[in-house]
């Protein structure tokens, strides 16, 4: 489990397809690792992953064949050189300044516009028709691993603002329209569902 509020920059070395699954490879800074185990869960660009290797400068994580499906590891070496967002799970005690992400994908879309208001950039982002009604106004979603309020919301896509500090934390403020991100929605609006349905 994760806050959606994002650690540190990592930069994606390599990509390697084996068996049912994607070995990654991905550079990070001294500061980020201190600490990283074998077995630990990192958020990357959102995708809940697991450690697999650790060495100087580096790290590697495993996705199963499910994860690379539904997100945005599908492009496979494409992804070569990628700056990634980097977060390690929650610890009991930790402060919850963002809200509850999971690391579960739900889909991946595309940007359809970005612009500016005043010092903040809001991303505007395509909407599946069968997503929509997880999404609200003043709601909570996850952008590659990043926490933001959903500023409007249509028929067919949704926006969010960044403020500075966002843009300067974390990989979306190089946003540019036509490119992938992950989402993850708000975990509250599915056990609403399915309760409902009960």
């Amino acid at each position: 489990m994760f806050t959606g509020l994002i650690e540190s920059f990592g930069v994606i070395d390599s990509v390697k397809i084996e068996g049912k699954g994607m070995y990654i490879d991905i550079a990070a800074g001294n500061d980020f690792l201190k600490g990283v185990r074998k077995g630990d869960s990192i958020a990357v660009d959102g995708a809940c992953l697991t450690v697999t290797d650790i060495g100087s400068n580096k790290f590697k994580v495993f996705a199963m064949r499910e994860t690379v499906e539904k997100t945005i590891l599908k492009q496979g070496n494409k992804l070569k050189g990628k700056k990634v967002n980097l977060e390690k799970s929650l610890i009991i005690g930790d402060s919850l300044d963002g809200h509850l992400v999971y690391g579960h994908v739900d889909l991946t879309t595309r940007v359809i516009a970005v612009t500016k208001e005043g010092y903040a950039k809001v991303i505007k982002l395509k909407l599946p028709s069968e997503q929509r009604k997880y999404v609200v106004k003043k709601g909570s979603v996850a952008v590659n691993g990043v926490s933001l309020t959903v500023k409007d919301i249509d028929l067919s896509s949704f926006s969010v603002s960044l403020i500075p500090e966002t843009q300067k934390r974390t990989n979306l403020a190089t946003l540019k329209t036509g490119e992938i991100v992950n989402v993850e929605l708000d975990i509250i609006g599915k056990y609403v569902e399915n309760f409902i349905k009960r």
